[in-house]
């Protein structure tokens, strides 16, 4: 594989396609959202569910009824904030994949239809994702019932060792469920397959092309950490500038001045590095995508 002409294409894609740095926001870093969708709405749910008690401790208090109506209504519509910002990563995630291959087979995308395109698989990709995870969380559950049977029966010292040995095997489980995750859902987008079909194509591919996915592995890592960093060097110069300039206002013009200066640059700099940021997560994403048709491609030769 010709790892330079992969990164090069990604680096030209994202670079040609500028609302890839949109869907970069949200879905270049997607992969591992799953374990934090469930955390999310079950954390919403139960605020809900406490919400609810309180709701019923209080009707016989009239003064407090508004209150919490307010108060539950409040957690209702946080779950469902919740639930469409993961919507949107899902979507967002998908339609990189897809508008990546798009690009390359020389049809123009802009974010409109990429991101009516991504809505196809959001179902099917939260799913895989929620699949893998399911497993690995399941692995982590055998994990513990191992630690605390050797605990109980064997000592802690033999439990402290075994859970040292077992944290390491979690780091190396964690690590492949992630890049199975990335493999699998190029499968199910770029190939069409189903969530189970999908995973089975990526083992697969995994185990013919070893050395090339490890690769692709180590590079993504290498990426991501450089694009990081570079944007972080990038904005702490205009960081430093615009607070050095707010500094001086509040000390010549007093708070009303410092905050008619601080709202709309501090927006506009947010906004800059979420964009850039959004090309870091599209260019890996990009790779990834790339990378995978050259796998698919290669497949058996």
């Amino acid at each position: 594989m010709d790892y330079d002409a992969i990164i090069r294409s990604a680096w030209d894609i994202c670079r040609k396609n500028r609302f890839f740095w949109v869907l970069g926001i949200l879905g270049g870093a997607s992969a591992a959202a799953p374990g934090n969708v469930i955390g999310s709405f079950a954390a919403g749910i139960a605020n809900i569910i406490g919400q609810g008690r309180s709701a019923s401790a209080a009707m016989s208090d009239p003064g407090q009824t508004a209150r919490v109506v307010v108060v539950g209504l409040l957690g209702l519509l946080a779950v469902l904030l919740v639930g469409l910002f993961f919507y949107c990563m899902m979507a967002f995630r998908a339609a990189l994949i897809d508008g990546v291959a798009q690009s390359v087979e020389g049809k123009i995308l802009g974010f409109r239809s990429a991101f009516g395109r991504g809505r196809l698989w959001v179902w099917k990709l939260l799913g895989l994702s929620l699949y893998l995870w399911l497993w690995m969380a399941l692995g982590a559950l055998a994990m513990g019932v191992v630690i605390l049977g050797a605990w109980f029966f064997l000592g802690w010292a033999v439990g402290v060792v075994l859970a040292g040995a077992l944290a390491v095997v979690a780091l190396v489980l964690l690590a492949f469920i992630s890049l199975l995750n990335e493999v699998a859902a190029r499968a199910l987008i770029l190939d069409g397959k189903g969530i189970r079909a999908s995973v089975t194509a990526a083992i697969t591919v995994m185990r013919a092309k070893k050395s090339e996915i490890a690769v692709l592995w180590a590079i993504s890592l290498g990426l991501g950490t450089a694009m990081g960093l570079g944007i972080l060097c990038v904005l702490l110069l205009p960081a430093i500038l615009l607070g050095g300039i707010g500094w001086l206002i509040a000390s010549f013009a007093g708070t009303i001045a410092v905050l008619v200066y601080a709202v709309p640059v501090g927006l506009a700099f947010t906004l800059s590095a979420a964009l850039l940021f959004g090309f870091g997560g599209a260019f890996v994403s990009a790779f990834w995508t790339l990378g995978y048709r050259e796998l698919e491609r290669t497949h058996g030769k």
